[in-house]
């Protein structure tokens, strides 16, 4: 079922920007997949996937060189880890694109998903140093060996028994729309722990 906006949860539509490594077509059509129940949207990117190769060829020959170079495969190995590669993360990248949705520059300066805050938190900063950047715990999973409830329950440090219970809905919040029964109170939180 489609989830409308009242006014006052109305999020301008974001701007998508292309260039080589971020093809805003993806994005958009990941963004309208949200809608989709879990595993049908997954069923769904998983096919995107494989024909993500094809589409962008450019990025195809960096994944296929990297894992040849890493894996030593070759041939018919090779092919299939480079489809595993884009099919995993297509489906990973619908996970996550319908799980928050808000403007990328509040995106950057106030995520309200805790994943997307943990992301932020690990990306290297340019206007300073660090000795270790901030990690997220756990490894990334396939998204067929994701948990039915939130993707990100096994990597979450705010998860809690709910959330491991049901997938939960994409629902509006202050910063757009968010998929995580926590949102609300985990932002107040750290809200909080910034401006006591």
């Amino acid at each position: 079922m489609p989830l409308s906006l009242t006014p006052e949860h109305a999020v301008p539509r974001p701007r998508w920007h292309s260039h080589a490594y971020n093809r805003a077509d993806l994005y958009r059509l990941a963004a309208a997949l949200g809608w989709l129940p879990r595993r049908a949207r997954l069923a769904l990117a998983r096919r995107i996937g494989r024909l993500v190769p094809r589409l962008m060829p450019a990025e195809e020959g960096i994944v296929r060189r990297t894992l040849a170079r890493v894996t030593g495969a070759t041939g018919s190995r090779l092919d299939a880890l480079t489809i595993g590669t884009f099919t995993d993360f297509a489906m990973c990248f619908s996970d996550l694109v319908s799980t928050n949705r808000q403007p990328a520059a509040r995106l950057h300066d106030d995520p309200w998903h805790p994943y997307s805050a943990a992301l932020v938190a690990a990306r290297p900063r340019i206007d300073s140093t660090a000795e270790r950047l901030a990690a997220i715990p756990g490894r990334p999973m396939s998204a067929f060996e994701a948990p039915d409830g939130c993707a990100f329950a096994t990597r979450c440090l705010h998860v809690e028994e709910r959330c491991r219970a049901a997938h939960p809905a994409l629902r509006p919040s202050p910063a757009g729309l968010v998929r995580c029964v926590r949102a609300e109170e985990i932002h107040a939180a750290q809200v909080q722990a910034i401006h006591g």
